[in-house]
């Protein structure tokens, strides 16, 4: 487990040090990382030994090293400092299991550092509340995750490793993965890599709240502030700061306002008369706004008498489907949407899925010239696109008849 114990005594960690010789063995003595062990280390000027090539290392070891190195993009130098061995130890275990390692000491390709990154900040927070955590964790026999923390698995993917040309399977990957971790109990945060890449700070926002990390102090009630319409512009600009899919346009925006300040837009868009999609919501990330997003659909049905709004929540983000923000304001389960796919094409761009409205049959046709007797899948393959499915949605519906 990932926990940080008491305050650690400099003598008392040198003569442990001395006695095990071993990092992870002294991590597991004083309950922490291996990570935050060597940090204790350097902090108190004691020097780590260096292990030999000859050191034999364990099935497990082997199986989290390659796992480390293949799955969570772990540089070479970051592995050697895990598991308190050389360079060569570890590229004599990676080609041993099959592995070609590809980066040398520090040294990493710009397309893992964004994993990287997610995976020590996610531990870093956990280990700074002082919340236990395991990494490489096996839910099931089929099924191991990345990290666990209170009672929340996390994963992280590279889009790369999900087109569906790769394994057919791929198509269903990320549900029943999902639906596995709800059998076993756990609730699952499935991060694609172009969601941390271009939204670090909200990502790390949406997750340390589903953890349950939230500041306490850091509480904004709903009574404190005033809702009005605002100009798409500051909708636009609120919305693409706090909201995983960022803005969409839309014909209603309303706005939260807070001390001078918008600390929340929802926003409506009108489909036909009397029915209202409720395409986004968002508070302020950092923030607890209790009360604020049925506060805002108040406002709205009251000004624009609405008879029926639809809503689309994306399952990777919505870990409970009975128990969410929906539910509490008065919205109710309407439909269960199996998994959709976007292209993806890394010439392009290495991180971005592009949404598959860009590339219907007939703007291809006009686009780039290919006859109509082509599929939609045939010119997408033919301009070196892929398919990535997610998670699938769930659609939430109003009904003023039920009010």
């Amino acid at each position: 487990m990932g926990r940080i114990g008491k305050v650690i005594d400099a003598e008392e960690l040198r003569k442990a040090y001395e006695e095990i010789g071993n990092i992870k063995e002294l991590a597991k003595k004083f309950h922490t990382s291996n990570n935050r062990m060597i940090k204790l280390l350097a902090d108190n000027g004691i020097e780590t030994k260096k292990v030999g090539n000859k050191i034999e290392v364990s099935k497990n070891e082997i199986k989290s090293i390659v796992n480390d190195y293949e799955k969570y993009n772990l540089t070479m130098k970051e592995i050697c400092e895990k598991y308190n061995l050389k360079v060569d130890k570890v590229r004599e275990i990676l080609s041993g299991n099959g592995v070609v390692a590809h980066r040398w000491h520090g040294h990493t390709k710009s397309s893992n550092a964004s994993k990287i990154g997610i995976i020590k900040k996610i531990t870093s927070i956990l280990e700074d509340n002082e919340i236990g955590f395991e990494m490489n964790s096996k839910i099931s026999k089929n099924l191991t995750v990345g990290l666990v923390a209170n009672g929340v698995c996390v994963d992280v993917y590279k889009n790369k490793y999900l087109v569906e040309s790769i394994n057919e399977n791929n198509k269903t990957l990320l549900l029943k993965r999902n639906e596995m971790c709800l059998k076993y109990g756990y609730k699952y945060i499935q991060i694609l890599e172009d969601e941390y890449k271009d939204n670090p700070s909200i990502v790390i926002s949406k997750v340390t709240h589903i953890l349950g990390l939230d500041d306490p102090i850091r509480k904004i009630p709903a009574r404190k502030c005033t809702v009005q319409e605002i100009f798409k512009e500051d909708a636009e600009r609120f919305l693409n700061e706090n909201h995983i899919q960022g803005f969409v346009s839309s014909t209603v925006y309303l706005g939260a306002v807070f001390e001078g300040e918008i600390i929340g837009v929802m926003a409506f868009l009108n489909e036909n008369k009397g029915n209202w999609n409720l395409t986004r919501f968002a508070s302020l990330n950092g923030y607890i706004c209790q009360g604020l997003a049925s506060k805002m659909l108040k406002h709205f049905t009251r000004n624009y008498n609405p008879e029926y709004i639809r809503s689309f929540a994306d399952r990777r983000w919505t870990l409970d489907k009975d128990n969410n923000v929906y539910t509490k304001i008065g919205f109710a389960l309407d439909e269960i949407l199996k998994p959709e796919y976007r292209y993806y094409n890394p010439q392009v761009d290495k991180y971005k899925r592009f949404h598959k409205f860009g590339f219907r049959k007939a703007t291809l046709h006009k686009k780039y010239g290919f006859p109509m007797t082509m599929t939609e899948l045939e010119m997408t393959k033919e301009l070196g696109y892929d398919r990535i499915w997610d998670c699938g949605l769930f659609k939430y519906v109003w009904r003023k008849s039920l009010k």
